[in-house]
């Protein structure tokens, strides 16, 4: 008895450290286990996630890639029922300098800012209100560049489609008619895009008298009492509604276009930073020739910087 009781105290230290090494090297395996099971979790969590942002991006570009298509494209309406060509191109009018148009008893009033980018430049070769026929004047908000072609190609048919057909010129509604349609047109070819302008175009005619027409980047085209466009149109608009009335007189006319242009015209306003038209009575002294019988004078004139100051002055 003393004997197994003597062996068994020799070997039991052994037998323990054996067990507690086998116990550590258990736990390292089962903790190297864990950490490889951890680390595939992790890997396949971040898998997932992965494969869930690239589904997100790929979905956000494609809605961009389509919304892109429409805002790109001309001809093509989006789902919403919008040609964003158009749009753009109002955004450009919108940007432009304040134009305004006022149809009084006796005549209209078209107005603009005159802005000039230094004061190296000639301002006095930039006009801004253009006579398309003796009678009929036009100008615009946005690009100037738009602007120049329009009203050419606006002359070309005053003179060349109507004119020489029926030996006088068309009356204001059949013009603005006819700018309409070109404009309309650069919205449905391709390779081109819409003018980025909108037309203020004042006239008077025989059947009609006077008319005040607004024409749009779209070719859509009202006629109008009195209003604005550009960059201040909605301040203008609210001042033209508060001011207007049925028997306005041409004075009384210019009176509110420079009070409009005073408001909107960053700066002082005077001769060389606003530019106004009258399309009144016939003057018959600036007929270049009068030997004809019934010859009237061209009714379109632009005010000189002299009269548009003194009007300032009686402000």
């Amino acid at each position: 008895m003393a004997f197994f009781f003597s062996l068994t105290s020799c070997l039991l230290p052994d037998t323990i450290d054996i067990s507690i090494n086998f116990a550590s090297h258990q736990s390292k395996r089962l903790l190297e286990s864990f950490n490889y099971l951890y680390s595939n979790i992790i890997t396949e969590v971040q898998l997932v996630f992965s494969i869930f942002h690239i589904y997100i991006l790929t979905q956000y570009s494609i809605e961009t890639i389509m919304a892109d298509r429409y805002s790109f494209s001309l001809t093509t309406f989006s789902p919403s029922g919008k040609l964003k060509q158009i749009e753009h191109a109002l955004a450009a009018v919108n940007q432009g300098v304040t134009s305004l148009g006022i149809k009084a008893t006796n005549g209209i009033i078209l107005a603009t800012e005159r802005k000039s980018n230094s004061v190296l430049v000639n301002s006095d070769f930039t006009d801004k209100i253009v006579n398309i026929t003796p009678d009929i004047g036009m100008t615009y908000s946005g690009m100037g560049p738009d602007f120049r072609v329009l009203s050419d190609k606006s002359r070309k048919v005053a003179h060349t489609n109507y004119k020489r057909i029926y030996n006088e010129y068309p009356p204001t509604k059949i013009l603005v008619s006819d700018i309409a349609q070109i404009m309309q047109e650069a919205t449905q070819s391709p390779g081109v895009r819409p003018y980025g302008v909108s037309l203020l175009v004042g006239g008077y005619d025989d059947n009609n008298g006077f008319m005040l027409y607004q024409v749009d980047p779209s070719g859509s085209y009202f006629p109008w009492k009195a209003t604005a466009i550009g960059r201040g149109s909605n301040a203008a608009k609210t001042f033209l509604e508060k001011r207007w009335n049925e028997e306005l007189e041409l004075e009384d006319a210019i009176h509110i276009a420079l009070l409009t242009l005073k408001e909107s015209i960053e700066g002082e306003m005077n001769c060389n930073t606003g530019e106004i038209c009258v399309i009144g009575n016939a003057n018959d002294n600036l007929l270049g020739y009068k030997g004809v019988s019934g010859a009237a004078g061209p009714r379109f004139r632009n005010l000189s910087p002299q009269e548009i100051n003194d009007r300032l002055d009686a402000l």
